[in-house]
């Protein structure tokens, strides 16, 4: 290895004798394995190597992953959130590749859902490389391998062997599950075999063939004990007595006993609630095919141990041991797939090279494999999100071996950790000029060196649904998209059992707020491909729901109010958020029906700021015919007082309208108020728009509005607009004032159009074809492009905002595209 003299940088904030020798790297991550399965984390699988491992090092009890396998390696290589890197879901496959379309289903077409890591990151081997570092990584790679621009060497790695793609046979992995060197796809092997061998086998091997002293980075990711249940008969054989005569219960228990000794688990940590029958509960031969199952399952953890051991002796023997970071972690917590007691495949599946049931060992034995925790892989409970880590290195830790680290960290720390110990510079752009994402992991050095409590403010979580926030001793969680939100106070509670929230709802309302600025700053939810805003509020549903935005500057930010959903015995609600910048917003508060004319709900918001007072305007919900527009002023644009005249206005009932009045949009032109509403038609059948007039200084009441026309100034009449035109929205641009309003009822599809005046009464439509229309198949506004509001910015700059879904109504999500102007007339940049 080589000495050198390295300059510092803003990420090397420890000592600069971290990295004054530069040290080998080595990551071993298991794939599928739970938080107590090892020995030195509770478990009674044999497993000497890793042991004596965290003797010499430090073990972490509170490191966290992101519960699936593929958007764990892509945060743990890149230092980022899953979703920064391109992999929010998963990642591309052999099985979700369509001919068709010559495309991967897991590429949704967003920067946070592409199923491969993007060019706005950089790997942990592609920065190595370019301080000075050779390379090498074997196993399984799961992060893009449609196109060799994806694969392992063109993300930073010199040498590579083993499988592109997610779960493959352990005996003989061949087709798109098959074995790759380097970028050249190899036969399927020869028997015996078997991929935990022959994955260190070839690490070792690169390692050996290496002919100068530069340092080396080798991540050897197996693919054990993910499913299929395949093993060697002599490890097998170890396990088999000790699951039959003991079974999961005593298992469990057993484990427990251990890890508290340990202190892994806190005294005060109690057992999750159990999901499956007790063991006594089986027949004989369930507890034979049980036992068996997870014997198949220890052995595999059994010989990644071994394997671990070979790379270890391999280090000592040519003394670069004591000078090696090591780290050992899991993916995600053990797996119940496909979440039945017994497991999936049939009993003489196991162990069948060419089985495609792909066995795995049940619900009950991965519950057992994260003692004590809660549920598993895929959820955000700690039992899918908690890892072992083992941390290593001889050189640097001096007393500090077999300490134990209970400062919570989690993936995005593992970048900047190997950064710290390396030297290595983190650099701005890559990939032929691309900007790439800023860290946002932090050195996990402050926590074995100083024992700081706390690494990280806040800690998130997302995948497909479960999603997840941690600040201090508190867990927010929300398990699969529709259910409830709970939290837990985490520390007392590890194992989640004791709900908080009737307790502290004030608590879950600042972590839901921080999970969605979160979330929609860092590509969880997707963007439209043409806009850099794409919002939804989940606070309400648990869901993303936002629709009727409007926006308004105020006190050098943006606030945006939009409708939200009913929730429980309260009615549709107004959100509201902030933002700086027109894209990343924040919840920040909401309106809820507080009086008797609001009792069924309020929504469509309008909003103008006026000496320093924003005054908004919304409609009652759910009175048919008796529906109107309500008015209420706030200071500071979240705490509002409602005007005493409410309803301020409906049209009088005649020969052209209804009586009805929702979508409001006032606007200040031509030297007096106008408000634009939506009404219908008196059979009721036809939405149409109106308009009333109010004088300048005017308080907004009830009797200062008068109508301005006695007839409809816009009416659906082109095809596309069917019998609806509603949620008018004006701006004014050089004396013309410019209407963009909604043609046809939600999801038939909702588009919009463009009308102008010169009066602000009389109305003409500029084209018989929309302005902006629905989004493509897959699109995220497929359903529709709907209820405009046309924003101009102080310098002059407008924006449209819209809403729109991909699911009829099931979601809806805000955007917003810019708007230019040319020859007098908008156009969409």
């Amino acid at each position: 290895m080589r000495k050198s003299i390295i300059a510092l940088t803003p990420l090397m904030i420890a000592p600069l004798c971290w990295a004054q020798e530069k040290p080998n790297v080595v990551i071993f991550l298991v794939d599928d394995m739970g938080y107590s399965d090892i020995g030195c984390y509770g478990g009674e699988i044999m497993t000497p190597n890793l042991d004596k491992l965290a003797s010499t090092g430090v073990r972490f009890t509170q490191f966290y992953n992101t519960s699936r396998s593929c958007p764990a390696r892509a945060s743990l290589m890149t230092g980022l959130y899953q979703h920064q890197a391109g992999i929010g879901q998963m990642s591309e496959d052999p099985g979700t590749f369509k001919k068709e379309t010559q495309r991967d289903i897991n590429d949704w077409g967003s920067e946070g859902y592409q199923g491969y890591l993007n060019r706005n990151c950089v790997t942990i081997a592609e920065v190595l490389k370019e301080n000075g570092y050779h390379t090498y990584m074997a196993g399984k790679w799961h992060l893009g391998m449609h196109g060799q621009e994806k694969w392992p060497l063109q993300r930073g790695f010199e040498r590579f062997y083993g499988i592109l793609a997610g779960a493959a046979s352990y005996l003989r992995p061949e087709g798109g599950r098959g074995l790759t060197l380097d970028n050249e796809h190899l036969p399927a092997p020869e028997s015996p075999y078997y991929t935990t061998d022959a994955f260190t086998d070839h690490a070792l091997q690169f390692v050996g063939e290496q002919k100068d002293d530069k340092p080396f980075f080798l991540y050897l990711a197996f693919n054990a004990p993910h499913w299929p249940l395949q093993a060697k008969e002599e490890d097998i054989q170890k396990f088999t007595k000790l699951y039959r005569s003991k079974g999961w219960d005593k298992i469990r228990q057993e484990r427990y006993n251990r890890m508290q000794k340990m202190g892994i688990i806190d005294k005060n940590v109690g057992f999750a609630e159990w999901e499956n029958r007790s063991w006594d509960e089986l027949t004989e031969k369930e507890k034979d095919e049980f036992a068996y199952r997870m014997a198949v399952y220890a052995a595999q953890v059994h010989c990644v141990d071994y394997n671990v051991g070979k790379v270890i002796d391999y280090l000592k023997k040519t003394k670069q041991l004591d000078n090696t970071l090591i780290l050992f972690l899991a993916d995600n917590g053990a797996c119940a797939e496909p979440y039945l007691e017994l497991g999936g495949g049939k009993q003489e599946d196991i162990n069948n090279p060419a089985c495609n049931n792909m066995p795995s060992y049940g619900r009950a034995w991965a519950q057992t494999s994260n003692t004590p925790f809660r549920k598993y892989k895929c959820r955000s409970y700690e039992g899918g999100i908690s890892t072992p880590l083992i941390f290593s290195w001889n050189k640097k830790l001096g007393n500090r071996h077999g300490n134990l680290c209970t400062t919570p960290g989690y993936l995005p720390d593992i970048m900047p950790t190997v950064l710290e110990a390396t030297g290595a510079a983190y650099p701005e752009t890559y990939h032929g000029g691309n900007k790439i994402h800023p860290l946002v992991g932090t050195s996990l050095f402050p926590a074995i060196t100083e024992k700081v409590p706390s690494l990280h403010e806040y800690m998130y979580w997302e995948h497909q649904g479960n999603r997840a926030i941690r600040y201090g001793n508190w867990k927010a969680i929300r398990d699969e998209a529709g259910t409830e939100w709970e939290l837990y106070d985490i520390v007392k509670d590890r194992t989640e059992k004791n709900n908080l929230v009737s307790q502290h709802p004030d608590v879950l309302k600042k972590l839901r707020n921080e999970w969605e600025y979160w979330a929609i700053k860092h590509n969880v939810l997707p963007k439209h491909q043409d806009s850099p805003m794409l919002f939804a509020d989940t606070t309400r549903t648990g869901w993303p729901f936002s629709k009727d935005p409007h926006v308004i500057p105020f006190h050098g930010k943006y606030l945006m109010y939009y409708s939200v959903p009913p929730k429980g015995n309260s009615g549709w609600g107004i959100g509201i958020a902030e933002s700086t910048d027109l894209t990343q917003w924040k919840p920040i508060g909401s309106l809820s029906p507080v009086a008797d004319y609001e009792a069924k709900g309020l929504c469509a918001p309008g909003a103008l700021v006026r000496n320093d007072t924003i005054h908004l305007f919304y409609q009652t919900y759910g009175n048919d015919k008796k529906d109107a527009i309500c008015h209420a002023w706030s200071v500071d644009g979240v705490d509002f007082t409602r005007n005493a005249t409410n309803p301020i206005f409906a049209p009088k009932a005649g020969d052209w309208n209804c009586g009805r009045a929702i979508d409001a949009e006032v606007i200040f032109a031509k030297g007096k108020y106008f408000l634009y509403y939506a009404t219908r038609t008196p059979d009721y059948v036809k939405q149409i728009v109106g308009v009333a007039t109010a004088p300048a200084g005017t308080n907004f009441n009830r009797e200062i509005w008068a109508e301005a026309c006695d007839r409809a100034i816009l009416v659906p009449e082109w095809p596309w607009e069917e019998t609806c035109i509603e949620a008018p929205s004006v701006v004014e641009m050089n004396g013309t004032l410019y209407m963009f309003y909604a043609g046809a009822y939600n999801n038939r599809p909702q588009q919009i159009g463009l009308a102008t005046s010169t009066d602000g009464i009389h109305w003409r439509k500029v084209s018989n074809k929309p302005f902006l229309a629905n989004g493509d198949p897959g699109a995220w506004n497929y359903c529709e492009s709907g209820h405009p509001h046309i924003f101009k910015d102080k310098d002059g700059q407008t924006y449209l905002f819209y809403q729109g879904n991909e699911d009829f109504g099931r979601t809806w999500f805000l955007s917003q595209r810019k708007i230019i102007w040319r020859d007098g007339f908008p156009q969409l940049k």
